[in-house]
């Protein structure tokens, strides 16, 4: 299967930054082109215009960036400019930053529950989700669905783990709406 240009791009990013040992420094710096990429999404039209010519489009990248992130940030940039994948910067980006997240063992989880959770719950729920994970630390995501009548959903990347009452009377319906009765 064909690897996606974000798949590529954002690992050469990321393998760039664990070689110069500036992870950290990378994640910040990749952080404010995507903050910045994100406030003028016009700036991406000029990068993929087809009548500007690839030394104009690197020019602009590097009057934009230059001396705001690094050169190897900087140059990341213009290679992704003149390969023609301006268009997936910020897809680029943001896988770039899953990776950094794993890297550094940080966890990202949405939990939706249904009713509010109290901080005791919360603290219970992250201590419990550390020693169940790899992870070292998290950013949890809490949601209230009030259709899950108890229990908890909780999505960590593609994993689900659903505890949810509403589920559980789902699975429970299909399964007698499977059965045979007999005479």
């Amino acid at each position: 299967m064909a690897k996606l240009a974000e798949d590529i791009y954002s690992k050469a990013l990321f393998d760039m930054s664990v070689e110069h040992g500036a992870v950290d420094r990378f994640a910040s710096e990749a952080a404010l082109i995507r903050e910045a990429l994100g406030a003028e999404p016009e700036w991406l039209l000029l990068l993929t215009h087809p009548e500007l010519s690839a030394e104009e489009k690197k020019d602009l990248v590097e009057n934009c960036f230059k001396g705001k992130v690094s050169d190897d940030l900087t140059g990341f940039l213009v290679v992704v400019t003149k390969a023609k994948r301006a268009d997936r910067l910020i897809q680029i980006l943001d896988k770039y930053e899953k990776q950094v997240r794993e890297y550094q063992r940080r966890g990202t989880a949405f939990v939706t529950s249904a009713a509010a959770l109290s901080e005791e719950q919360k603290r219970a729920l992250e201590k419990k989700l550390l020693e169940t994970t790899q992870y070292t630390s998290y950013e949890i995501h809490y949601s209230v669905d009030a259709d899950l009548i108890g229990g908890l959903r909780i999505r960590i990347g593609d994993r689900l783990v659903d505890s949810s009452i509403r589920t559980r009377l789902d699975e429970m319906k299909k399964c007698l709406m499977n059965m045979r009765i007999m005479h």
